[in-house]
């Protein structure tokens, strides 16, 4: 998923200098580094209901369908991707407002469709979203981006959209989240010295990798006014498992009058010979409330969907444009 989020986080990387050459690994580079891998562990979840996050609550049974494309973002709280910046040696912003009061956003994007059932009212979707090969040329060339997202869902219309009434319906999903992204050569390599000895890092590439897996139960209302469609909704995402990555990869070595005593308390920190790493983890519920406008442009549609985290605060929004009959 190469999102622009990690984009500025390799501007701050390649601009920060030695990377932990002026800051202390224990106190400052490790906790930024966990604080930020655990914010973007919470994002996750949030960021797998972009796609099928129509406004329509309920399309209607076979032969009724749509097809379309979606896109959107989740923030991720400006201060953990700042402190890690700052940690890293970067000597001065280059996010600022509005997103230290909003968050940074985190885009996303995929191709979406739904199909009407038969029998009961219901209808089921599948989205898919990935980076093609296309758009590789995009990227700066010394990154290396990719992501996956692959997702459905079923919605059971407990009452449809005929006169007053509107349309209700109540909803179970799944979806896969993964991706990386890697900027080559972004640590030039340093020396860090302690009373036991010396940690030296070498020069090295900046890594992310991230992967959740996300059951999702919603509730939405929603109702055609003429040529405009109005919906609200409220769901419960639930992480099966939600994990984030980051680090650096760079030969580290370690020299002075106890080695060994040095070596073993940092790898249990995270330092190995080849890598630094730190795991952040988000199991577990979130919930977030939704609502929306849609434009019913004949068989186009356009819809605009916002997105509440209730439980970290957090904002999203998706935008879908697709053919529906």
């Amino acid at each position: 998923m190469r999102s622009r989020i990690f984009l500025i986080i390799a501007l701050f990387l390649m601009t920060a200098g030695p990377l932990f050459g002026q800051v202390d690994f224990l106190t400052e580079v490790e906790p930024a580094f966990q604080q930020f891998t655990d914010d973007i562990a919470v994002t996750l979840p949030y960021l797998s209901a972009v796609g099928l996050n129509w406004n329509d609550a309920y399309i209607g049974n076979f032969p009724h369908f749509a097809v379309g494309m979606s896109g959107g973002f989740a923030t991720v709280p400006y201060d953990s991707i700042q402190d890690l910046a700052t940690n890293l040696g970067a000597t001065s912003s280059i996010l600022g407002s509005p997103f230290d009061s909003i968050g940074v956003p985190i885009p996303m994007w995929c191709l979406d469709g739904r199909l009407g059932g038969f029998g009961i009212p219901f209808d089921m979707g599948f989205k898919i979203g990935f980076l093609p090969e296309e758009a590789q040329v995009l990227l700066p060339k010394d990154m290396a981006f990719d992501y996956l997202m692959i997702g459905a869902d079923f919605r059971l219309s407990l009452l449809q959209d005929v006169g007053p009434t509107p349309d209700i319906s109540i909803g179970i999903g799944a979806t896969y989240l993964g991706g990386s992204v890697t900027v080559y050569n972004a640590t030039p390599g340093t020396t860090i010295n302690f009373a036991e000895g010396d940690v030296t890092i070498g020069a090295g590439d900046f890594f992310f990798d991230w992967q959740a897996l996300t059951i999702d139960l919603k509730a939405q209302v929603s109702k055609n006014i003429v040529f405009f469609t109005l919906s609200a909704g409220v769901a419960g995402s639930y992480s099966v498992y939600a994990e984030a990555t980051g680090g650096v990869y760079a030969p580290i070595s370690y020299t002075g009058t106890n080695e060994a005593t040095l070596e073993a308390a940092y790898s249990a920190l995270g330092l190995s010979s080849n890598s630094f790493t730190v795991t952040g983890t988000a199991n577990g519920w979130s919930f977030r409330a939704f609502g929306g406008i849609a434009f019913d442009l004949t068989i186009i549609k356009i819809d605009l969907m916002g997105m509440y985290n209730i439980l970290s605060n957090a904002l999203g929004a998706t935008l879908n444009v697709r053919v529906q009959l």
